[in-house]
């Protein structure tokens, strides 16, 4: 299992991160730049959330960071938004968020499509909120770039893939015990760090089996 760790299977493993871990330093990224009465929004764009395991973790996990806060007050939204491609539905859409919680000032997108976001905010609503997301895809980078984005968390999908055949010879060839989760480190990624991560990706050498 890669990403989603689903319960119930056979599965030989679960290589990927601590998804409830992830949403808790979400919500600590995102605390950063808010202020006491502020209102965020952790936003799934993506379809059949509620099929998500990991989608839910990560909204559990934010929203106990923000519980336990004892200095600062923050009113947390969920939302799922799934025609996301739309952008003029989805800036329609966030309008009467905005509308609704004058105070909306963070938002943590759970998956890669930050930039979508992005793109669909007005430039005054861009310049003021903050954006935590995941993944070091080119739009994500450019907007990170720009504070446009102010935090990325890199999941290091070509990590996933790499360590799951890995799991897969060293069990079926190897004869090799795999422990049942293998969780990836939560890397906070700015713009200062970017190229960083970028180039550890490239220069990451094959492990002997």
């Amino acid at each position: 299992m890669i990403n989603t760790n689903i319960e119930g299977t056979d599965a030989l493993c679960y290589i990927g991160q601590d998804s409830y871990q992830s949403g808790v330093l979400a919500g600590r990224l995102l605390n950063f730049g808010l202020n006491d009465g502020d209102h965020a929004l952790l936003l799934n764009l993506d379809k059949e959330v509620s099929n998500a395991r990991h989608l839910q973790d990560k909204e559990r996990g934010f929203k106990d960071f923000f519980n336990h806060q004892e200095h600062k007050s923050v009113e947390i939204h969920a939302e799922s938004f799934e025609d996301f491609d739309n952008t003029p539905a989805l800036r329609a859409w966030l309008g009467d968020l905005f509308h609704r919680y004058p105070r909306l000032n963070g938002f943590f997108v759970t998956n890669s499509r930050a930039y979508k976001l992005a793109a669909a905010l007005e430039p005054g609503s861009l310049e003021r909120v903050k954006i935590v997301g995941f993944d070091l895809i080119e739009p994500n980078l450019a907007l990170l770039n720009e504070n446009k984005i102010r935090f990325l968390i890199n999941q290091n999908a070509w990590h996933q893939g790499y360590l799951g055949i890995l799991a897969i010879v060293n069990s079926l060839i190897m004869k090799k015990e795999m422990p049942q989760n293998q969780y990836l480190p939560l890397d906070v990624v700015v713009k200062e760090n970017a190229e960083y991560y970028l180039r550890r990706t490239l220069e990451l050498p094959m492990t002997v089996l």
